[in-house]
């Protein structure tokens, strides 16, 4: 999720030792045939000798000079649960609503792994413009932790070993929220305050009724040029790489949901001992499904159709359930999706042309079917961090979008008109 240089030279692959041992040449020089023959060997062993070490020392060279691991920076929104965004004001982070002409001055934040600390818990290193500011914590004059914006190149952080600690944050992620603990302030969360235009904070957990902990985390649309001129201003012999949404294929943003469905129904890969009894059928994951606009699903003439549900009609709202495509790549999260606790599957059609559809057919007899029945039930699921998407696998290039009037049937669209969803798992 970088290039790797060569760890040995070609010469140690093939066991090359020195002259004289196995290793060499497979014959050493020979004992027997008179003096004349034994110096010729000793002249040609010398000379292998030498030119041995030329090529060990022009190799060793080349493996000095080779380009270091590559660094990818990662583009993204972040936004409390007030869906206030983040801007600068007076060289502090300062979460508040930003309308009109003020929507420019929204941060994005720019995030890089910190792999020397527990991959599991997901340790990212953020920093604001261009990655070339970073938010660091610190103790305050009072003793407890603070936050700070502290110049240094986001790219140099996780090779900077236990001072990186400072600027790393442990994510957690729960019904489509995100939270960001302090590496070095454990149980210490960044925060915003319920007053607007106040500045980004940390706050411990027993805080959360006075404080807001849970953020939107989403893979930007697209990097600007500024973003990408600047962050391509790299020290000499680092390579970077920069990943923001295009709709190209990105490093994949763990989705815990999906990693426990996936298990509940194909398992983790681990043999099962015969003497345990074999666990009984795993049932659908449900869901409450919104576009950006808040728009949920609703059955209308027998179509899901998007609209604003408010509280006379929120009860129509429809749940999507979803299981595994046993047959398809896991790492690409295909879904059979369907409504009415799976009882109903959403079909992208048979034909030469999409026809999104419902059928009377269950998940789990889908799950259990052939490919070919499956896969026009299917959906790869995208997570960018808080919203997800979903590409139709028998019509690849075409995701599941809503119209932008209301009221308008659930249907497919290419990329630059494909909806993000949230999900809420219910």
């Amino acid at each position: 999720m970088g290039e790797r240089c060569p760890g040995t030279s070609r010469t140690a692959r093939r066991g090359h030792g020195a002259p004289g041992t196995a290793g060499a040449t497979g014959r050493g020089p020979q004992c027997s045939g008179g003096a004349g023959r034994g110096r010729g060997a000793l002249r040609v062993a010398a000379l292998s000798l030498a030119l041995l070490f030329l090529r060990a020392e022009a190799e060793g060279f080349a493996l000095c000079h080779a380009p270091a691991l590559q660094t990818k920076v990662f583009q993204y929104r972040l936004w409390d649960v007030n869906q206030r965004s983040l801007y600068l004001r007076d060289d502090q982070l300062v979460a508040g609503h930003l309308q009109g002409a003020n929507a420019a001055l929204e941060e994005k934040v720019f995030w890089v792994p910190n792999r020397a600390l527990e991959p599991a818990r997901l340790p990212v290193i953020l920093s604001v413009r261009h990655g070339s500011r970073c938010l660091r914590t610190e103790r305050g004059p009072a003793g407890e932790p603070r936050l700070r914006l502290q110049d240094v190149d986001i790219r140099e952080l996780p090779r900077a070993g236990d001072s990186a600690a400072a600027f790393t944050f442990f994510r957690s992620y729960r019904d489509g929220l995100w939270r960001f603990e302090s590496a070095a302030h454990p149980g210490w969360f960044l925060c915003t305050s319920p007053r607007g235009h106040q500045p980004l904070a940390l706050c411990r957990h027993c805080d959360v009724t006075s404080h807001l902990l849970d953020f939107y985390f989403q893979l930007c649309p697209a990097m600007s040029r500024a973003s990408r001129a600047a962050l391509r201003r790299t020290p000499q012999g680092h390579r970077l790489g920069v990943m923001a949404g295009s709709w190209d294929t990105v490093e994949g943003v763990i989705d815990p949901d999906m990693v426990a469905l996936f298990d509940d129904f194909l398992g983790t890969g681990e043999c099962r001992c015969p003497r345990v009894p074999v666990p009984p059928q795993p049932q659908p994951y449900h869901y409450v499904l919104r576009d950006t606009e808040q728009q949920g699903l609703c059955l209308r003439d027998g179509r899901l159709v998007a609209t604003s549900l408010q509280v006379a009609n929120a009860a129509q709202e429809e749940p999507i359930s979803v299981v595994p495509n046993r047959h398809l790549e896991r790492r690409r999260c295909p879904l059979i999706v369907g409504i009415r606790g799976g009882t109903r599957a959403l079909s992208c059609g048979t034909g030469p042309e999409p026809r999104l559809s419902l059928e009377d057919v269950g998940l789990l007899e889908l799950f259990s079917g052939d490919k070919d029945r499956a896969t026009p039930f299917t959906f790869y699921k995208t997570f960018g961090g808080s919203t997800h998407t979903f590409e139709a696998a028998a019509f690849p290039g075409l995701f599941l979008s809503t119209a932008t009037g209301p009221d308008e049937p659930l249907g497919l669209a290419p990329p630059p008109s494909a909806t993000a969803f949230y999900l809420r798992r219910k």
